[in-house]
C-alpha cells in the first residue's frame, strides 16, 4: 500500500491541488467528475500510485472568474498541468466530467497510433462510440480470451480445415 502525498502548485495565477501516489514512469492520471474532487481516487492512488489532480474549479484548486470551466476548456488545461508537475506521459482513468482527459488525448493523433500500435487485440475507438461491429473481428489474448469474435475471423476459432483422399479400389477420377 502505497501512502498518497498532497501537492499544491501555483498554474495560471491560481492554486492547483493534487495527490500522488508511488513514481511509475507512466503513472494514471485519475480525474474525477462532477462535483466531486481527486479524494475520490484516494483507494486507487494507495493500491497502484498514480497522480489525481483536482480540476479547476472543483476541489482545492482555484475557480478563477475567466476560467473555462468546460470539458474542452479541461482538455486544453491538462497538458499544463502535466508540464507544470514534470510528467510527459500518463495512462488515463477518468469517469463523469473527467473524459476531458479523453478528448485531450484524442487530439494528439500520434499519441493516439501509438496506444494503438501497442495493443496486441482489442479496438481503438477516437471520437467515436460505434466501436464495434458484426463485420470487424474482436477478440483477446492472454487472460482475455481465446480467438476472435464477429466477421469471418471468428470461424477460424470454430473450424479446422482437412481434406482426405480415400481410395478403396478401381475408381475412375471424375476429373
Amino acid at each position: 500500500m502505497q501512502e498518497a502525498q498532497s501537492h499544491t502548485i501555483e498554474l495560471d495565477d491560481q492554486p492547483v491541488f493534487f495527490l500522488r501516489a508511488g513514481d511509475d514512469d507512466v503513472p494514471v492520471l485519475y480525474l474525477h467528475g462532477v462535483p466531486t474532487s481527486a479524494d475520490d481516487w484516494l483507494p486507487f492512488l494507495r493500491e497502484g500510485g498514480g497522480i489525481a489532480v483536482d480540476l479547476p474549479g472543483f476541489g482545492r484548486t482555484g475557480k478563477r472568474g475567466d476560467g473555462d470551466f468546460t470539458v474542452d476548456g479541461w482538455a486544453r488545461w491538462l497538458p499544463r498541468f502535466l508540464d507544470a508537475i514534470g510528467v510527459d506521459r500518463v495512462r488515463i482513468c477518468a469517469h463523469d466530467w473527467g473524459a476531458a482527459g479523453l478528448l485531450w488525448a484524442a487530439r494528439d493523433m500520434g499519441r493516439v497510433w501509438r496506444v494503438a500500435e501497442a495493443l496486441e487485440a482489442g479496438i481503438v475507438g477516437v471520437n467515436t462510440g460505434l466501436i464495434s461491429t458484426e463485420v470487424a473481428p474482436f477478440g483477446g489474448v492472454k487472460q482475455s480470451g481465446i480467438g476472435r469474435e464477429n466477421a469471418l475471423a471468428a470461424l477460424s476459432h470454430y473450424s479446422q480445415l482437412k481434406t482426405v483422399y480415400v481410395e478403396t479400389g478401381n475408381v475412375a477420377s471424375p476429373y
